[in-house]
């Protein structure tokens, strides 16, 4: 109590003045010198062909078309979304980045397989917000693909176990998905499509489809990024060119080799080989 206050102690009045002076709600007052307002970093404009993307990948969702399904021309994707056809063009140029559809010269854009609307959004948003944060992403997309192949190869020993000699071991997509990746160099859209199903149907041989799930966004954002700019441009990366074919297929020979053989060191050795060259193909970006 303050030197000539004449309120008698112990009374409500007395307590109440003893009492601290609430902060009124909301935290902190406009005039309080402790707040620090930092500049809010404002969010980049998302280019037009990106929006129409996002809304070729909901068509693609929305009327459950199949895989190999030739998507409506350009022309017509335009009117659906009014736009123009460039921009439509432009937007199935990232989209095959993705690995969601394939371009194919004088055919036109089909189905590869149906994306993951949640988990895909959720990866390229973080990666979209911080660009820098991609060596990070390519290594978590190299622990996923390792705990997969990991766990695919435990499903195949202990699957074969059961069976009798002669019965086929299960791994009849995943081969054909190699055979699919060695007719595809030369051609940007089909060999990043053909890649992704590659890596991806491996690891859905886990078992597990959150992983699975995961792993494939992953990889998709980190693929996005990697081919970016040679699609934007319409150009062909140097580890695609002519020539470097057999190279990029030797690449995947041994992780196939080593799945067939339930070979669980051997596979890991060549994922991260299969990694190193990713990260190497990332800083010519």
């Amino acid at each position: 109590m303050e030197h000539g206050d004449t309120t008698p102690p112990g009374t409500p009045e007395a307590k109440a003045a003893e009492r601290p002076k609430r902060r009124r709600r909301g935290g902190a007052s406009r005039t309080d010198p402790a707040v620090n307002l930092q500049p809010v970093r404002p969010l980049a404009v998302r280019p037009l062909s990106d929006r129409v993307a996002d809304q070729i990948r909901e068509f693609i969702i929305s009327e459950d078309l199949a895989e190999d399904t030739r998507l409506p021309a350009e022309r017509e994707l335009a009117v659906r979304f009014g736009t123009s056809r460039p921009t439509v063009s432009q937007a199935l140029r990232t989209l095959s980045l993705m690995g969601l559809v394939e371009i194919r010269p004088g055919s036109g854009a089909y189905v590869v397989h149906r994306p993951d609307r949640v988990m895909t959004a959720t990866v390229g948003l973080m990666l979209d917000l911080d660009r820098q944060s991609i060596p990070h992403l390519a290594q978590l997309r190299l622990w996923l693909e390792t705990v997969g192949v990991q766990e695919a190869i435990g499903a195949l020993r202990e699957r074969s176990s059961r069976l009798d000699p002669g019965v086929p071991d299960g791994l009849d997509d995943v081969r054909a998905a190699f055979e699919r990746l060695r007719e595809s160099s030369g051609n940007v859209s089909a060999w990043i499509a053909a890649d992704t199903v590659f890596h991806a149907t491996i690891v859905r041989h886990s078992g597990n489809p959150f992983l699975a799930s995961i792993y494939e966004s992953v990889h998709t954002a980190v693929i996005r990024y990697e081919y970016e700019p040679w699609v934007r441009a319409q150009s062909m990366p140097p580890w695609l060119a002519p020539g470097e074919a057999e190279r990029l297929i030797a690449l995947h020979e041994p992780i196939m080799a080593a799945i067939e053989a339930a070979d669980a060191p051997a596979a890991l050795e060549a994922v991260r080989h299969h990694h190193d060259t990713l990260m190497a193909n990332l800083r010519t970006r």
